[in-house]
């Protein structure tokens, strides 16, 4: 796989501003999470994560994209671009519970 140039710079932008040594000490985490169907499973509540790895951890992560995370029964991605974190061992969900339910 061959980036272009743009890309690998752009990658080595991110590297130095993470303070990886290279932009392969960079990783995109893709972090999905389900929100249930059962009615008040949604919430507008500030929602972060911690992801867990064998090489160290990321914490309090905002995951808030949109006024339109976090519904019921709605499924929202999240792209998190850091250090490798080496093998993945959790992910921490926690909501601040200052929102609404719905």
């Amino acid at each position: 796989l061959r980036m272009s140039a743009s890309r690998q710079e752009w990658m080595a932008s991110v590297a130095t501003q993470l303070m990886a040594p290279d932009v392969d000490a960079i990783s995109v985490y893709d972090v999905v999470v389900a929100t249930g169907t059962t009615r008040g499973s949604g919430t507008s509540a500030e929602v972060e994560c911690d992801i867990l790895g064998s090489r160290g951890a990321l914490k309090f992560i905002s995951l808030q994209a949109s006024q339109h995370d976090f519904q019921t029964g709605r499924q929202d991605s999240f792209q998190i671009l850091a250090r490798d974190l080496g093998d993945l061992r959790a992910i921490r969900l926690r909501s601040d519970a200052s929102g609404h339910a719905h």
